[in-house]
Formats: C-alpha cells, structure tokens, sequence
C-alpha cells in the first residue's frame, strides 16, 4: 500500500498530515546532524592519529610508574637528588622540544652536575623571542592598552609569604606578565596546606613553599626574573630592610598570617619605602593644598615668605632617592565562606574583620592610621561556623603548649581553611596590582578609601542614614545632644546588622535609623536601641511610640518583634568583633 492510499485510506486531516510532515522533516535533519558530525570526529581522531605517531617518531614515549602513594617515581626521584644535591642523566631519558631558546647538549657532551639544592636559575628574558611573550599575554595586552601592558612588563613584585595568599598572588602576577617576582618564606609544604596552595602537589611535602612557586612559574613563564628566598622576614634580623629594598621593587604583597610580623612590616613599609605626601593627597584631597596655598599667600604678603632651598646636586647624586613603593596587605582568609564578602580598601576602613581589627589597633599605637590598602572580609563568625581548634586533651598534657608552635610568638592552635577564600584574597590582591599598575581606568575611587572593590560603601546612602536620625533628634528637641552614631556604625547598622533592609517591611530604598523603644532617659539615644526602617515608617514610628509613648508590643505584629529580637541579638554578638 503506497502512502497515498495509506492517507486516503485513513482519511486524515490536513492538520494531521502537516504535522507528520513536519515531523519526519525534523526526524531527517536530526539524522543528518549527526551523520555530519559523526564524519567531522572521525577526520579530527583521524588528525590526532596522524599528529601521535609524528610525535612518536621524534620523542620516545615511557610508560609512567608510580609509588605506593600514587606519585610519579620520576618526580620522587628527582626530589631526592636534588635534596642529596646530586643530579643523574640517563641515556634512556626521554627527550623535550626546548622552550624559547634553550639549548641542549649534544650527545658526545657530558652534563654537568647540577647545583644543590638551588633550583634552575630563570633565564634571561633576552632570550626569548618577544613575538611569542606579547602572544602568550595577547589578552592582558589588549585589556591593559599598550602603555598599560608595557608598564605591567617592567614591574617588581615582592611577596611576603608564600602559602595560599600568596602562591595564588604570585602565579596570576607572574602569569599576567610581571618582569620580576621576589617571594619570600620560611615554611615547607605540608600535607594540609595542599588544599588550598596554587602550586604544590603530593612530591612537593616537605619541600620550600617559595622553590615550588618558583619551579612551577618558570614552566609558564621563563622569562620572568623569579627570586625564591627561604628565610623569615623579621626586623631584628640583619637582612630585613635588603629583602624589600634591593632591585627597587614597585610592590610589596604582605600575605603573612602572623600578626606581630605583619605588623613590624607594615609599619616598616609605611614609615620608610612608601610615599607618605600621596598618602596625604590621598587621604585629604585638595583641601590640604589649598590650605598650604593659602599659608604660602598670607607670609608673602607679610614678606616673610622663604622659598625652598633646592637640595644640593652633588648631595642628590650621591644619595639618590629610591621611587616609592606600593603596598598591599591581606587579612585573614581563615574560617571565611563567603566569598561576596571579600573587599579591598584602606587600612582605617577594614570594618568587622578580627585580624584587620587587630592590625589596625596595633599601627594606630605605632603612628599608622591610613594609607595601607588591605583585602579582607566581612563575614561574621558564629557558632555554627568553623573557628579556632582547640588544643588536643594529649597536647595540654604535655605542658608548655607554646613549645608546640613552629616559631616564637607564632599561632600553635589551628585555624579551618576552606581552599578557596585564600585564593580569592590572593587573586584580588593580583587584580588589584594589575589594574592599579597598567593604570586601568574607573578603579580607584576617593569615596571608597581610595581602592577598588572597596566593599558596597554606599556613602550617599550611608550618610542619608546618618541625617535621618540627626532630624529625629532635632525633632525631639536633642539639639544639643550629639548623635551616637557615625558613618562607620551606620555602615555596619546598614549591611550587617539589618541586611540592607527595612525590619518592618523588608524594603531597601529610602532608608532610615531611628529608635526603637522609647528612650529610657531623655536625650540619651542607645547604640544599642537603633533600627532601620524607611522614611514613611519612621514618621508613622515616631507618632506611635516616640512621641505618644506607646510600645512596640502594641504597635507591631509578634512576627515584627520577633525578628527585631533576632537583629539586635545578632548584634550584641558581632559587637565583640568590632
């Protein structure tokens, strides 16, 4: 029966007949797709066959062995004889193509021995072909701009401290370009610092942190200068101040976990390698200068004014001034989650983080209050939270648990890392150098300390906060009484306590701070009785219960109250981090 007869037959639709049609015609496109693609994979593996066996013919492909843990013997092998300072060649070793230039010795030369324990010296970027460097950092070339990217290539960079701040910092800086990396740590791989380094693998325990960062970016990058420094960075130690100053860096990354060195460092960076006039530009704008402008005018007028002696030529020749240095710190990274909490901005504005709170205490006693921009978060801990570990019942038997640190003055209890915030923290600070450097436009910005990513920093709003309750005071005749609050605590009303949000309605525009009880004592508004709320239900507020006295209880549902209850709980909590 031919399908004619079968529709006549079976008397179908029109309707019926175009959708069978439509579908034997998708049904046939299908079919032919994957024919297509079929025949397109068969001629690609066809290609790689073809591309295996050309490599085959010039590289002797070995089959790879591996210990009992799972890690290739050749690598362990390798460790070994460079930790015994003896290296090995093997006639049966598999040949590489050379990278950029390097040369090979030909068969009838014997090696030489390597040098221990050392590891292979970057190689001059002289050598390499600069066609191939612009390629591999075609993409930073383009987003930086030709300026941009080239200052990005003659920069120095210094990190202190290579665990996962900053091995992170340093494979995206080396990665992005940088001319020269000098990382400096004391500490060794270990087993539980695998999670979250950006470049140690199971060979590495036991090895320096700062010669795995360097082995491993001169894969990616050989032509970039890499100085691997196994040493502890402390002031009472003769080398200090060589270890930042020498070769004139352009940064200096602190991602040091201990907080008494980090401290002696950052005051050291502030008081002797930064450029402390614009840190006061920075942190005054221009009323400083009119201000200095101003003196200027008044003593010429009076004749008093001296002109500035220029310093003698001969003395600047022999005492040359070294360019300033750019500083950038991380905080802790330890216990954190949340990786939209994470922020860059100046030391004096590192808000509800406990080791940014800490550092930023100790270098206000030491004269430091701004001008240091810092990654941190700010996330809350709290009980159902990772925190500090504490010691075993086997380790407080033992005595003396300071014993148990690996350095003097240094943390002995553990704090949980989740792998990616240090990443994050190291990949911002990157970015941060990167854009900072190749001079991208639209990153710093004065409202927000000066940096990028300065947190949400809604000053605007903040201060339209802040004025919401300097009007409910005046209208409760507290004239003279000053407001208890300032742009800080309001931030911190705004973001963390209440969420950005209204406790009455859940609204986020038009935002306001008032009282919530009725004050207990006229003219004393509590830190601690603050809500936000928006506009139009602070005046229905303030009717209700400032002015007739009423109390919430009787003015709002069970639900309102009980999630106030919540807020200013959570408070009273976050405050002992403040």
């Amino acid at each position: 029966m031919g399908l004619t007869s079968f529709i006549n037959n079976a008397k179908l639709s029109p309707a019926t007949i175009a959708l069978i049609a439509g579908a034997a015609a998708s049904t046939l496109s299908v079919l032919l797709t994957l024919a297509i693609q079929a025949q397109a994979q068969q001629i690609k593996r066809e290609e790689l066959e073809h591309e295996l066996k050309s490599l085959e013919r010039h590289h002797q492909i070995v089959p790879v062995q591996l210990d009992e843990y799972g890690v290739p013997v050749s690598l362990t092998a390798e460790k070994s004889q460079l930790e015994n300072g003896s290296s090995s060649t093997s006639s049966d070793a598999p040949s590489r193509i050379p990278l950029f230039g390097e040369h090979t010795a030909s068969p009838a030369s014997t090696p030489s021995p390597a040098p221990a324990p050392a590891p292979v010296a970057s190689l001059s970027a002289e050598k390499f072909d600069t066609t191939l460097i612009d390629e591999q950092l075609a993409r930073n070339r383009v987003f930086l701009g030709e300026e941009g990217y080239e200052k990005v290539r003659g920069t120095f960079v210094v990190i202190i401290g290579a665990g996962g701040v900053g091995s992170w910092a340093a494979t995206m800086l080396v990665r992005s370009g940088i001319r020269k990396l000098r990382i400096i740590d004391f500490d060794q791989v270990t087993l539980s610092s695998l999670n979250r380094h950006a470049t140690a693998t199971l060979a590495d325990v036991g090895r320096p942190k700062v010669h795995c960062i360097a082995e491993y970016l001169r894969k990616v990058a050989p032509w970039c200068e890499i100085e691997p420094v196994v040493a502890l960075w402390d002031k009472k130690n003769t080398n200090h101040e060589s270890l930042l100053s020498d070769g004139n860096p352009d940064w200096i990354v602190d991602a040091i976990d201990n907080i008494d060195t980090k401290v002696d460092l950052l005051e050291y960076c502030y008081k002797n390698l930064m450029d402390l006039d614009e840190i006061e530009r920075e942190q005054n704008g221009t009323v400083k200068q009119k201000l200095v402008k101003k003196q200027e005018m008044r003593e010429r007028k009076r004749g008093i004014y001296k002109e500035k002696e220029p310093k003698d030529q001969q003395q600047q020749d022999e005492n040359p001034v070294k360019k300033p240095v750019r500083v950038i710190s991380a905080m802790g990274a330890g216990a954190k989650s949340d990786p939209t909490r994470v922020s860059i901005g100046d030391i004096s504005v590192s808000l509800e983080d406990p080791l940014a709170r800490s550092t930023r205490r100790r270098l206000k006693q030491r004269k430091v209050n701004y001008g240091i921009p810092v990654v941190f978060s700010t996330e809350k801990p709290s009980p159902e939270k990772a925190a500090l570990l504490p010691l075993s019942e086997e380790a407080q038997d033992q005595g003396n648990t300071e014993e148990l640190a690996v350095l003097a003055d240094f943390r002995v209890r553990i704090l949980p890392v989740l792998g990616p915030l240090p990443a994050i923290f190291g990949l911002t600070i990157a970015t941060h150098v990167l854009t900072l450097t190749g001079g991208y436009p639209g990153v710093t910005d004065p409202l927000q300390g000066g940096y990028s990513l300065a947190g949400k920093r809604r000053t605007k709003l903040y201060d339209s906060v802040l004025q919401s309750l300097a009007g409910q005071m005046a209208r409760l005749k507290w004239d003279a009484v000053p407001v208890p609050v300032d742009m800080s605590d309001v931030e911190y009303l705004v973001e963390e306590v209440f969420r950005g949000k209204s406790v009455l309605s859940g609204q986020s525009t038009r935002l306001a701070l008032t009282m919530w009880e009725p004050p207990k004592q006229k003219g004393v508004a509590e830190f601690s009785n603050l809500v936000i709320m928006t506009k139009d239900e602070q005046k229905k507020h303030e009717s209700e219960v400032l002015f007739k006295g009423l109390s919430p209880k009787d003015v709002y549902s069970a639900e309102v109250l009980e999630l106030v209850e919540k807020r200013f709980s959570e408070e009273r909590y976050y405050s002992q981090f403040r």
